[in-house]
């Protein structure tokens, strides 16, 4: 094939891959904001909202407590650019979520095929990876824009390095350093890259093995590539840190207490099998899977022996099936940062967490089906009838999953539908309606979370602030006494809860009780003495 010809069928696929991708991804230009997550990220932040301006980009490098649970500048740079530019129509920011999808798929395509010379493989990879329904959440979610994100600048990282892995030189070396900083300052979890790195060095890269055998690990390079990998280092150990402080100062980190290392282990295996299921079979995709206190050990145990098998084989063909190996540790390098065993939320995994770690997958299934059929008699048209239906199929399901974001409403009834005693989705249902002023939908919703059960992580916190949120909406009601005894077994479960002490104070003080709220509002002065609520409604009392 002539390079003219090499080079019309690069930008066919390229082209193909960007423009079907903005196709599946359209609808969303109809989407609304949700109120989950996306109010921290825009629609209430209104330093967001004032655009790129000085204070505003001053803030996004300082503000790490409080407002987020890690450090990512360059994550709210973007969103301040897009409000900037669109204000809050949320049709917008979703585009432009699209937008890096697709020059993230591009991009694969093209850092697969420099890496490896296999061009269909290439292709198809990249196109699971644009086309899956898994990815649904990382792209349709506007509060996800830190994925995608990230995902741009690790793929340009990876890029970089390829460039400089073929010559060597302290000049291009510094990209891949600054490349993987601005990654970083997108979302934390490329603190991964240094590893993914060392993996590539051996397949497709080829560097860790000696002039005499291809497959014989040196174990002198080994140590070379290693300590080539130490100046990046730094910057993942400062936002290693930075996110630690972060997540402690908002108190999102459970105790070994409230959740012992065993149940986190047992969650990750559990976690490791339930995500491979869903990229092989993407069935039941939620915006949030609750986390169960204990799982069947009979599921346990399965996800235990999945990982060992596959870990197993993967060291077995290390030599005449490396990509098969590479392909099982770019999967799980790039979940460990969020894979539980450092639990942020209460949530046991979360699709959105799975958006480059699957490129590790597709690798293992697209390389795999090349060569287990590459004997087959009809290998030259069946081959490309079977990834054609694959991704066909995934087109299909992940249209069907992009419409389940459309708004609030539909996003949390999908869930409800498809998981079980899921009280976050009803709380969020709750919520919703109560933004709407349907208060008996609210209260109806809010009752279905304290009803879900108790059987989950985070159940005590999760059910006192639900608590006070129905509490909240009886007393628009104009019906307090309905409310004080929410309020009251919110405290029971959270003592410490000031919010809800303010507001069982506010009941109190509207039934003329006022003795009795401002007891409540010194309690809480006493514990949180720089409650500025408290303060003002005492003074508002007396």
């Amino acid at each position: 094939m002539s390079g003219t010809e090499n080079k019309n069928r690069l930008a066919l696929v390229c082209v193909l891959l960007a423009l079907v991708t903005a196709a599946v991804y359209w609808p969303v230009h109809g989407h609304d904001f949700v109120y989950y997550d996306d109010n921290n990220y825009v629609t209430a932040n209104p330093v967001v909202q004032s655009g790129l301006s000085g204070p505003a980009i001053l803030w996004a490098f300082t503000t790490y407590r409080g407002t987020s649970t890690c450090w990512h500048p360059l994550t709210w740079l973007s969103h301040e650019l897009d409000c900037q530019l669109f204000g809050l129509e949320a049709g917008w920011h979703h585009l432009m979520s699209v937008a890096l999808h697709a020059a993230n798929a591009v991009l694969l395509f093209l850092l697969l095929r420099r890496m490896t010379g296999a061009f269909w493989r290439s292709a198809v990879v990249a196109a699971l990876f644009a086309w899956h329904p898994l990815q649904v959440d990382s792209v349709a979610w506007i509060a996800e824009r830190k994925t995608v994100l990230s995902t741009l600048f690790l793929i340009l990282t990876v890029m970089a390095y390829l460039r400089y892995v073929r010559a060597p030189s302290a000049a291009r070396y510094l990209p891949v350093f600054l490349l993987l900083c601005l990654g970083l300052m997108a979302k934390p979890s490329l603190v991964v890259v240094p590893f993914l790195l060392l993996v590539l060095d051996f397949w497709p890269l080829g560097r860790m093995q000696n002039g005499e055998s291809r497959f014989t690990f040196h174990a002198s390079r080994l140590r070379r590539l290693l300590l080539e990998k130490l100046p990046l280092m730094l910057p993942v150990l400062f936002v290693c840190v930075i996110t630690l402080l972060s997540q402690v100062s908002v108190n999102v980190l459970p105790s070994l207490k409230d959740l012992p290392l065993s149940m986190r282990v047992a969650n990750a295996f559990v976690a490791c099998l339930r995500y491979t299921g869903k990229g092989v079979w993407p069935a039941h995709l939620a915006v949030f899977y609750p986390y169960p206190l204990s799982w069947p050990i009979g599921l346990v145990a399965l996800a235990v022996g999945f990982f060992l098998v596959v870990s197993g084989l993967a060291v077995k063909w290390a030599a005449s099936r490396p990509w098969f190996l590479v392909g099982w540790l770019w999967f799980l390098v790039g979940l460990f940062p969020t894979i539980g065993l450092v639990q942020t939320s209460n949530h046991s995994m979360a699709d959105r967490y799975a958006y480059f770690p699957l490129i590790g997958l597709f690798i293992m299934a697209v390389w795999g089906a090349a060569e287990w059929l590459a004997g087959w008699r009809y290998r030259s048209f069946g081959l490309p009838a079977i990834a054609s239906i694959a991704l066909m199929a995934a087109v299909t399901v992940t249209g069907f999953q992009v419409q389940c974001w459309r708004d609030t409403r539909t996003l949390f009834e999908h869930a409800i539908k498809v998981t079980t005693d899921n009280g976050l989705a009803q709380a969020a249902l709750g919520s919703f309606y109560e933004h709407q002023d349907q208060f008996e939908a609210a209260i109806q919703h809010y009752s279905a979370a304290l009803a879900a059960g108790t059987n989950f992580l985070g159940a005590t916190s999760f059910q006192a602030f639900t608590h006070d949120a129905e509490g909240g909406v009886l007393v628009k009601q104009g019906k307090v006494d309905q409310a004080i005894p929410h309020y009251l077994r919110g405290l029971e479960l959270e003592p410490t809860a000031s919010l809800i002490r303010c507001n069982l104070a506010d009941a109190l003080n509207r039934q003329g009780k006022v003795e009795e709220a401002i007891s409540q509002y010194k309690a809480v002065l006493r514990q949180e003495p720089g409650n500025t609520r408290a303060y003002h409604d005492l003074a508002w009392i007396w």
